[in-house]
């Protein structure tokens, strides 16, 4: 136990930072400012955005980006939903639209009608066998997959 004049002495020699650089001094304040809880940069941790990164991507549910850099990116990515959703992408798409002979707007409903056709029309059954028909079949049924996984994936 001190007496009062003891510890104001004490007090006024007690350095605890003593010896320490700037840099040292530095660390301590910013550490202390989080109460010594470790800490990251703005956006490198947590809702998925990495800066600069493709891809980066920001749950926005309430359209709080809207007008934002954010939203150009959320934009693009809803024009290119449909090739990313079928096999091979947009190149992929019309080349299946030209093998199935469609055109403009294709809903499920008119491709099973096209399929149909199509099948009926080269079934190497319906062609004695040919392996010419075999081949296109192949080319047709890849092609159908192709189109049916797009409107699949399109609410």
């Amino acid at each position: 136990m001190y007496c009062l004049e003891h510890v104001r002495a004490y007090n006024a020699r007690w350095d605890f930072h003593a010896g320490a650089s700037v840099a040292d001094l530095e660390a301590e304040i910013r550490s202390a400012a989080t109460w010594e809880r470790p800490t990251w940069k703005l956006g490198t941790l947590g809702a998925g955005y990495r800066a600069g990164r493709a891809g980066g991507r920001v749950n926005d549910p309430f359209g709080f980006a809207a007008g934002t850099d954010f939203e150009d990116k959320k934009k693009a990515r809803a024009e290119d939903a449909q090739s990313r959703a079928t096999p091979g992408g947009a190149g992929a798409r019309t080349r299946a639209m030209t093998v199935l002979d469609l055109s403009g707007p294709v809903t499920l409903e008119t491709l099973k009608e096209r399929y149909k056709a199509l099948v009926k029309k080269y079934h190497p059954d319906a062609n004695g066998g040919s392996a010419e028909a075999e081949n296109r079949m192949k080319v047709i049924n890849q092609a159908y997959q192709t189109l049916r996984a797009g409107l699949a994936a399109v609410p």
